[in-house]
């Protein structure tokens, strides 16, 4: 196996194509197409925090852990590319920083019955 340590100019990270998935969620995200050098791609999560603001989410693996590993610096040009990509949509980026009605979970609600 052959390895070689990629330098920063090769790491040409850009953000594609922001869409917003079908449906109503407590959570709005939106989904970007990351391009990284002419290469490889990946999807990313791109979720807005009342305290961090816009962030990425990486793709997770079957198990729940992470899908990608990247390195600190690759990670902060993805993070980066992801968020302008977003900010340059006008419909993505008002779907993320919009205010959303807090949708709560009935805990302890009634249940329906099962006619036996």
């Amino acid at each position: 196996m052959i390895s070689t340590t990629p330098t920063r100019e090769a790491w040409n990270v850009r953000g594609e194509k922001p869409r917003i998935p079908e449906g109503d969620r407590r959570n709005p995200i939106a989904f970007v197409d990351l391009m990284i050098g002419q290469d490889w791609g990946v999807t990313v999560a791109v979720q807005h925090q009342k305290n961090a603001g816009l962030i990425m989410r990486l793709p997770t693996a079957p198990d729940g852990g992470p899908g990608i590993r990247p390195s600190a610096a690759l990670m902060a040009a993805m993070q980066l590319a992801a968020v302008q990509a977003v900010k340059a949509d006008p419909v993505a980026h008002e779907h993320l920083t919009q205010t959303h009605p807090a949708k709560r979970r009935k805990v302890g609600g009634k249940r329906p019955r099962a006619d036996a």
